[in-house]
């Protein structure tokens, strides 16, 4: 299961993009799933686990790959 194809379906995160997304576009983001909140970003987009920052999995940036976060282990999502 894509974790980010399943949250595009909330209206906050529809302009996230998925695995399949970065793949197309090839080059140094190759197979990252990134979260864009309200087009803010996805580097502005804060991802918390268990309460604590989530570390980027994108280098140069602050833009976590939430590929890296197992869906199996995602209990809920809330977007604040």
């Amino acid at each position: 299961v894509d974790t980010t194809a399943t949250l595009r379906q909330l209206p906050a995160l529809i302009s996230s993009g998925t695995v399949a997304d970065s793949l197309e576009r090839g080059g140094g983001g190759a197979g990252q799933a990134v979260l864009n909140l309200r087009q803010l970003g996805s580097a502005r987009t804060l991802v918390l686990v268990d309460g604590r920052r989530h570390v980027s999995g994108v280098e140069g940036t602050q833009a976590v790959d939430v590929a890296t976060i197992p869906a199996a282990l995602i209990e809920r999502v809330e977007v604040l």
